[in-house]
């Protein structure tokens, strides 16, 4: 393995997902595991970051670490990290008790009006302006919690957050739909029949939840065709909402690439073609400024 020089972090919701950087080769080596704020002791993150980044970490020099998510959240109560919605510049570097990892958290953004917050998603979004800084349009970033951002010439203007996936989790995993969708199987024509529906009609996307469970039992649909037709609904119920952003806009979607497939075949379904970023280099490109100190970093209105 080449020599790491740093060490991306992104601490989402419900993962960490951490890669190592070397300036010529880029990545070198990921590594991803669950991990939510109550799975950090005593409310400290360091332990569980050695963890994950223990077999990149050497005694004779201290790793850069640079990482963003997670952290923020007030609920840790590790460090008050300022999330601004004008100046992303402030960064936090932590007292950290193991001399091999030298770490700082990335400010988010947060929105005053309607009240929001981004934490982890603006980095990514970072990184695809760098490499496109007169874009204008929309960013879509999916994940747990979908982030749907306006950008005028480079620029992020707002930003309105949607817990399509989140929800998708719990109806799935905690929900009475739970036994009817327990599967890996996927339809994409049975996801995009539902994404439909739910932009045809999103105020009554609840009841049709419900017709899935209905459906399970009067018709004998499959699993994997509910799982889609679940995820549809939602997806579509989150279009809906969404509509005067996408529609005949530039739209870019930044995520995990199964999930970004799916955001963008349902949009094409309404004439909206979208671009496809890769998050890791967008994540990358987006937390280097805080090693290399003279690169532009993200602008924000």
């Amino acid at each position: 393995m080449a020599q790491i020089q740093w060490i991306a972090v992104d601490w989402g919701a419900t993962q960490l997902e951490a890669f190592a950087v070397n300036a010529v080769d880029g990545v070198v080596a990921k590594t991803k595991r669950p991990c939510t704020a109550q799975d950090l002791p005593d409310a400290r993150f360091e332990p569980v970051l050695l963890e994950a980044l223990s077999p990149w970490l050497c005694p004779s020099r201290s790793l850069p670490v640079v990482v963003c998510g997670a952290p923020h959240r007030s609920d840790i109560r590790f460090s008050e990290v300022p999330c601004v919605p004008i100046d992303p510049e402030t960064v936090v570097q932590l007292d950290m008790s193991d001399s091999r990892l030298t770490v700082t958290i990335v400010p988010g953004l947060c929105q005053r009006w309607p009240e929001d917050v981004m934490f982890g998603p603006e980095a990514k979004i970072a990184g695809f302006l760098q490499k496109t800084p007169d874009f204008s349009g929309v960013v879509c970033c999916t994940g747990s919690h979908a982030k749907w951002v306006e950008v005028d010439e480079g620029r992020v203007t707002a930003f309105t957050s949607y817990m399509t996936g989140e929800m998708f989790a719990l109806l799935s995993e905690q929900s009475a739909l739970g036994d009817w969708v327990d599967t890996e199987e996927w339809d994409d024509l049975a996801f995009l029949k539902s994404v439909e529906e739910g932009l045809r009609s999103s105020h009554g996307w609840l009841a049709r939840l419900v017709g899935l469970r209905a459906r399970g039992l009067l018709t004998g649909s499959d699993r994997g065709t509910l799982r889609s037709q679940l995820s549809g609904m939602l997806v579509g119920a989150e279009m809906a909402a969404t509509r005067p952003l996408w529609t005949d806009r530039d739209v870019v979607i930044i995520g995990e690439a199964e999930l970004s497939r799916l955001y963008q075949i349902a949009l094409s379904t309404r004439g909206c073609q979208s671009e496809i970023v890769d998050a890791t280099s967008a994540l990358v490109t987006g937390l280097w400024p805080y090693i290399a100190a003279d690169v532009p970093r993200l602008k924000v209105v």
